[in-house]
């Protein structure tokens, strides 16, 4: 739980130094244009600042850094992890990498539901904001399904490992949502109204990440399934060479019998 909570921390302390940078170069030096509001009549818009207006964007920005970052890079990263050469503590690694990914997503979540109160998103016929909800409540599910399937893995036979029905489901169900995420990303910034050239950035990024990510478990399974091709031809031949021994010498054990009582008779 210590090591939870470092994690946890140092997200959102991350989140807070975003948000402070930001906010410094946004002019909030001016206390007095802060002050300067004026009286709004019943029925009548609130006029937003230039300053209130400086904060919502650094706090977009934020929001779609960790973000983006979080579902391009750093989930699939941490997915990959476990289909590293087997050390100890590899489990733990991806463990470890995914629950600091996911305090991240918990931080810009967080940064993502002032926004939805602040600019009435939820009104907005986008959908990101509820997609986004949605994906980081998710991805609770991804822990404890993996817990189930690491104390399976520990605990049953190694032949029955693979049929696994929590380590299935951990591994597309986590795919699915971390695809999920980044298109989700991609009406984010839409809706933020991103300029295109840096649309084409996220979307390169993912596509790149996507890709890796999706060749490591292709390649892994192919070279698994031909090990195991080759395992089993050896297993094979080495069956047929002992009931070839065995039947030769059951043969040669009738053979003997009948000669013998041949000779009995003759006799």
């Amino acid at each position: 739980m210590s090591s939870l909570h470092i994690l946890t921390t140092s997200a959102s302390l991350l989140a807070f130094a975003l948000l402070t940078e930001a906010n410094r170069k946004d002019g909030y030096r001016n206390g007095a244009e802060s002050q300067t509001t004026s009286a709004v009549q019943p029925g009548q818009a609130r006029e937003v600042l230039p300053a209130e207006m400086n904060k919502r964007q650094s706090v977009v920005w934020a929001h779609g850094l960790m973000m983006a970052i979080a579902f391009i890079v750093l989930l699939p990263c941490g997915a990959m992890l476990v289909y590293l050469p087997k050390f100890k503590g590899r489990v733990w690694l991806h463990a470890g990498w995914q629950l600091f990914t996911y305090a991240i997503l918990l931080a810009g979540m967080g940064l993502g539901v002032w926004l939805t109160e602040v600019k009435d998103y939820w009104e907005v016929q986008n959908g990101h904001p509820s997609i986004g909800v949605f994906v980081v409540g998710a991805l609770l599910l991804q822990p404890l399904t993996g817990l189930i399937h690491y104390w399976q893995w520990e605990r049953n036979h190694p032949a029955l490992r693979s049929a696994s029905i929590s380590g299935e489901v951990h591994r597309w169900w986590g795919r699915i949502i971390v695809i999920l995420g980044i298109v989700n990303g991609g009406l984010g910034m839409h809706l933020a109204g991103i300029k295109t050239g840096r649309v084409i950035t996220y979307s390169v990024l993912a596509g790149f990440f996507s890709l890796s990510w999706l060749g490591v478990v292709v390649g892994t399974h192919f070279y698994c399934a031909r090990r195991a091709g080759v395992a089993r031809p050896e297993q094979s031949s080495t069956t047929g060479t002992q009931r070839v021994r065995s039947e030769g010498e059951q043969h040669f054990r009738t053979a003997s019998t009948t000669k013998r009582n041949d000779s009995s008779d003759t006799d």
